[in-house]
Protein backbone atom coordinates (compact mmCIF):
# COMPACT_ATOMS: atom_id res chain seq x y z
CA UNK A 1 0.00 0.00 0.00
CA UNK A 2 2.86 2.34 0.84
CA UNK A 3 5.22 1.12 -1.88
CA UNK A 4 4.86 4.53 -3.55
CA UNK A 5 5.91 6.15 -0.27
CA UNK A 6 9.16 4.21 -0.25
CA UNK A 7 9.83 5.29 -3.84
CA UNK A 8 8.71 8.90 -3.42
CA UNK A 9 9.61 10.16 0.07
CA UNK A 10 9.84 13.72 -1.26
CA UNK A 11 6.31 13.54 -2.69
CA UNK A 12 5.08 12.29 0.68
CA UNK A 13 6.75 15.24 2.43
CA UNK A 14 5.11 17.65 0.00
CA UNK A 15 1.72 15.99 0.49
CA UNK A 16 2.04 16.25 4.27
CA UNK A 17 3.05 19.91 3.99
CA UNK A 18 0.02 20.66 1.81
CA UNK A 19 -2.32 18.91 4.23
CA UNK A 20 -0.89 20.80 7.20
CA UNK A 21 -1.03 24.11 5.35
CA UNK A 22 -4.65 23.45 4.36
CA UNK A 23 -5.66 22.36 7.86
CA UNK A 24 -3.82 25.22 9.51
Amino acid sequence: MFSWLEKNPFFFAVAVFVVIAYAG
